[in-house]
């Protein structure tokens, strides 16, 4: 029990925790990425970007969002889709789209400013967002780079789902959000690992039996 305290430090000083890392390629069905580390660990530490980002097309989490990742992906010839997280609101630089009965210019606004204007079922434009580099040689800089938003209008809510992607405009703002919703089924499958198979918390005094 000592040596799993020591080796895997949880948020509580009487337990021990793990986290599994681990990037899947969904078309190859292998596995790109893998690290265990102790449960203080933060996941979005353990992605690393590299070459092997080209050509792929990573789902995120919002414990992945940063734009600084954003930018490093696409650096690496890379595509990336996330939620726009509630307190980002970028300034919109181009609209993507015309729809017909356009009446609200959106270009030099910022994003949440105008949302609650519009009652297009889609929107589709590019954003300008500032974020901060890596600090080296103990300075820090601060760039800017251009990302699609898209968002589409839930009907019971009246909101905006927004997304934030690199993706070409042959993947439509409707195909954007499919496309995000497939990560929901990796989400289904961990919550149905915890509730019936009793993963998510058990002893180690002694032998374990698992349901599944």
């Amino acid at each position: 029990m000592h040596r799993l305290l020591d080796a895997f430090p949880a948020t509580h000083p009487d337990q021990s925790g793990a986290k599994l890392h681990l990037v899947q390629n969904a078309t190859k069905q292998t596995i790109e990425q893998f690290q265990l580390t102790d449960k203080r660990t933060h996941e979005s530490s353990q992605l690393r970007t590299g070459s092997w980002l080209r050509g792929q097309l990573l789902l995120l989490d919002l414990g992945f969002y940063s734009f600084r990742r954003l930018a490093l992906i696409e650096e690496n010839d890379g595509f990336f889709l996330t939620r726009l997280k509630s307190n980002a609101n970028p300034l919109i630089v181009v609209e993507r789209r015309k729809w017909r009965g356009h009446a609200i210019y959106l270009p030099e606004r910022r994003l949440r400013d105008v949302l609650g204007d519009l009652t297009w079922e889609i929107i589709d434009v590019t954003v300008e967002i500032e974020f901060k580099r890596r600090a080296y040689a103990g300075k820090q800089s601060t760039d800017t780079v251009e990302f699609r938003v898209v968002g589409v209008l839930v009907a019971d809510t009246d909101d905006y789902h927004l997304y934030v992607t690199n993706l070409p405009d042959e993947f439509t703002p409707r195909q954007v959000a499919a496309l995000y919703g497939l990560r929901w089924e990796v989400e289904l499958l961990f919550r149905e690992l915890k509730s019936l198979c009793g993963l998510e918390k058990f002893h180690t005094s002694g032998p374990q039996s698992f349901t599944c």
